[in-house]
């Protein structure tokens, strides 16, 4: 094991060196030219570790720029927190796409109607990317997301794939007479709640006028009620999976590890899958794309959403200079090649260019004529969709909830107002960005507060839940919340063995990818309450608390975050079942240490390299 933890330890001392050198470690502010006279450009990624094709592709069309490539961990409420602290990056990258902070942020960001680029745009593909009259984002392929027949079991048992809502439920139901799981799906996750919710709302309401008329009122934060009718029709189709066992109880705590399980085990008749990603690494079985299916074949959509979307912060043009630099690399991030490049990863995206066509793996080709009309439905969220449609399927699910409180529980849900009075203070900053050893003192500060809430000896979370800096000055309920994940924290009773086996599997989830995942299962762990010493050839000498005494054999509490815990699942079963929810999650616990009298913790150095 000291030779796997050589190995990968210090393969990220050498990532964490260039990342210091060409992504931006304590980057200074944007525009300003680097050490090699070069234009300093900064882009805030939705995740900054994956797409590295990606990522050379636009390096290699801007020669003459340093891109310091940052991290957003994917919410516009963090660029937004940065850009309130002044320290706004010149280009924005973002997955999933709240409408609410994107208003928010608006002031913030350049108008980009006037790009070249964006005359290359449909109308209809840039709609939700406006605010007023300005174009505020332009969008990156989209990735189809929903469900995924295995077409093998499909073709062993001679069933043929459905063309709409009757015909999967009768379709898996054949299926199931033969032991296979009729439809295996992560809900779990919040957003594959809001994906059946929205996904089968494309065919049921959102394709109609009434439908289409309500989602632009909600993208512009004129409603704040769901429409009543429109979403019983919803309700009505998942009510109708529910019943014809589709959607169980066990779906509703299932992860995408079970998902994936089930897939590469052949278990599943269907599942739900995303098109940025692969299938199947193994390549055992054919696949085939299936819409979201309505009473009739022509009601059948897809269900899309950008692979991120790109914005540019209006102080990106205070200089002629400079202003080239972010435009070219803008045009770059856009181009035909750089699209090209993303759509290798997975088995096909959907390009909303219409002077750019992607390639599609045959798994596609089912949906291939949906893809040619544009029937599709481009996803609308805001900060509390994810949470609310999660609520909202579950009590349909597994408590049999009628329409009437199905819409209920997405009015109070998804509506809920934000505060905006002042919830915290620091006294103290730390960038959440690593150092050569590794140590990030803002991960280092959420680690000690995640610790004294649980009452545990030690805790570690992931880098990546360590979400922006920390600034002196107040702070928001939104800003808080900016600051930290919002992932479960588990905690158990480990001796010094457990401790050394933890550390061990964290770090080798550093390196450690999931079947079709683009992203390691840990980015980095950040450690509070004890510390490791490590050589320069990445042996760990030395394990021991804060103070330097050796942990013993007693068993101690130890806390964990939900990105590390999902790491122990995936790699050290046995150890992660030592572990138990802990009932509040890692925003919360950050949340209620941040807001008491006692000033934050200064960040501490946990890991040593001598």
């Amino acid at each position: 094991m000291k030779a796997a933890l050589r190995f990968r330890f210090g393969a990220l001392l050498l990532a964490a060196a260039l990342l210091c050198a060409c992504a931006g470690c304590g980057a200074g502010a944007a525009g300003a030219a680097g050490a090699d006279g070069r234009e300093t450009v900064r882009i805030s990624m939705y995740n900054d570790v994956c797409y590295p094709a990606w990522r050379a592709c636009v390096e290699a069309q801007c020669p003459d720029v340093d891109i310091r490539w940052e991290n957003n961990r994917n919410t516009i409420a963090n660029v937004l927190y940065q850009a309130k602290h002044g320290d706004m990056p010149d280009l924005v990258g973002i997955r999933r796409f709240e409408s609410d902070a994107a208003r928010r942020l608006a002031p913030y960001l350049a108008d980009l109607s006037g790009l070249e680029a964006t005359a290359h745009y449909s109308a209809a593909s840039l709609a939700l990317y406006r605010e007023g009259k300005a174009q505020r984002w332009l969008p990156e392929p989209g990735v189809i997301s929903g469900m995924v027949a295995n077409r093998t079991l499909f073709a062993q048992y001679g069933v043929g794939l459905p063309s709409d809502l009757d015909g999967l439920i009768a379709a898996c139901r054949a299926l199931e007479a033969h032991g296979v799981t009729v439809f295996a799906s992560d809900c779990a996750a919040g957003w594959t709640c809001a994906l059946m919710v929205e996904g089968f709302g494309a065919a049921s309401f959102f394709a109609g006028a009434a439908g289409n008329a309500w989602r632009d009122r909600f993208a512009s934060g004129e409603t704040k009620r769901v429409d009543t009718e429109g979403f019983a029709a919803i309700a009505d189709a998942l009510r109708q999976l529910r019943e014809n066992g589709l959607l169980t109880a066990e779906d509703c705590g299932s992860d995408a590890a079970d998902v994936t399980d089930m897939l590469i085990s052949g278990r599943a008749a269907v599942f739900r899958r995303d098109s940025d990603e692969r299938y199947d690494v193994t390549n055992s079985y054919d696949y085939a794309a299936l819409p979201f299916f309505g009473a009739a074949p022509e009601d059948s959509a897809l269900f899309v959403y950008p692979v991120f979307s790109l914005a540019m912060a209006r102080t990106a043009g205070r200089d002629d200079a400079h202003s080239r630099a972010v435009r070219q690399v803008l045009d770059a991030m856009l181009s035909a090649e750089a699209q090209r490049a993303l759509n290798e990863n997975g088995e096909g995206l959907v390009s909303f260019r219409d002077d750019v066509v992607l390639t599609h793996s045959a798994s596609l080709q089912n949906i291939e004529p949906l893809i040619a009309q544009g029937r599709y439905f481009l996803r609308v969220l805001n900060g509390n969709t994810f949470a609310a449609c999660k609520a909202a399927l579950t009590a349909l699910v597994c408590d049999g909830a009628d329409n009437a409180r199905f819409v209920s529980i997405l009015n109070a849900r998804m509506f809920a107002p934000r505060s905006d009075g002042e919830a915290a203070r620091s006294d103290l900053a730390a960038d959440n960005r690593p150092d050569a050893a590794m140590n990030a003192p803002a991960a280092s500060v959420i680690a000690q507060v995640l610790r004294a809430q649980t009452g545990a000896a030690c805790a570690v979370i992931d880098l990546r839940e360590a979400a922006a800096p920390i600034y002196k000055g107040t702070y928001t309920e939104e800003d808080v919340a900016a600051v930290v994940a919002g992932s479960a924290v588990y905690a158990g009773e480990l001796s010094d063995d457990g401790i050394a086996r933890l550390l061990r599997t964290a770090l080798l989830g550093a390196t450690t990818f999931a079947s079709g995942s683009t992203e390691p299962l840990l980015d980095y762990p950040a450690l509070a309450g004890m510390k490791a010493v490590m050589a320069r050839d990445g042996t760990v000498e030395a394990l021991t608390d804060e103070g330097g005494a050796a942990f013993g054999s007693a068993p101690v509490r130890v806390a964990v975050s939900g990105g590390v815990y999902q790491a122990l699942l995936a790699l050290d079963p046995g150890l992660a079942a030592q572990f138990s929810p802990y009932g509040r999650s890692l925003e919360q616990c950050f949340a209620d240490g941040f807001s008491a009298a006692a000033p934050l913790p200064e960040p501490q150095k946990y890991f040593v390299v001598q």
